[in-house]
């Protein structure tokens, strides 16, 4: 918390553009804070977003655009809420045309939920997965990447990298295949002391 999740997927938005390798760029995140990711990103790196975060937004942007063309196909850079793209009616439309770079706030919502020994697949788990087959980049930000159960975090994990989505096998291994799939920042790394 705090530590820069927004300024940090700001940064991997513009080198990723620079490359040329992100033009179709979504953001997911709750509902409370797609006013937020679309005012930091374009006050901090000059990028503009599109909110799509409920059926009336939707139905507005289809007005701007020539009868017939889907919003999510047509517009380049757009904020949703996970509570609406994870309805299968929207998430089918919204990731019918692949995007280059999928951005999750808060995306432990996207983790296996039940315990170890029943988990089970939400709406939310479900969509994880459709981001990360619609998408050739995908960036899940969290500050709450564990809840102390390792099938939830391991769902993670699967996401952004499959194969590193074991805990089998030695120690080093299993923390490399991690660290190759996670970055952590902590409050210790980020803090600069100024001499007074």
């Amino acid at each position: 918390v705090g530590l820069g999740k927004t300024i940090e997927a700001g940064l991997a938005i513009l080198e990723l553009m620079a490359r040329g390798r992100a033009r179709r760029i979504l953001v997911v995140t709750p509902p409370g804070l797609m006013d937020q990711w679309q005012e930091e990103l374009y006050e901090k790196f000059g990028l503009e977003f599109k909110i799509i975060g409920n059926a009336s937004e939707l139905s507005k942007a289809q007005t701007e655009l020539p009868a017939g063309v889907n919003p999510w196909d047509a517009l380049p850079r757009v904020i949703t809420s996970i509570d609406f793209i994870k309805k299968e009616t929207v998430r089918n439309r919204a990731l019918r045309k692949r995007w280059d770079l999928v951005i999750v706030d808060e995306a432990h919502a996207l983790a296996e939920s039940g315990t170890p020994e029943n988990p089970y697949r939400t709406q939310r788990t479900r969509l994880g997965r459709a981001l990360r087959e619609a998408s050739r980049g995908l960036l899940l930000l969290t500050a709450t990447p564990h809840n102390g159960y390792s099938h939830a975090f391991r769902s993670l994990i699967e996401l952004v990298e499959p194969t590193a989505a074991t805990f089998h096998g030695k120690e080093e291994d299993r923390r490399r295949r991690i660290e190759g799939a996670m970055i952590r920042r902590m409050k210790a790394q980020i803090k600069r002391r100024l001499s007074d």
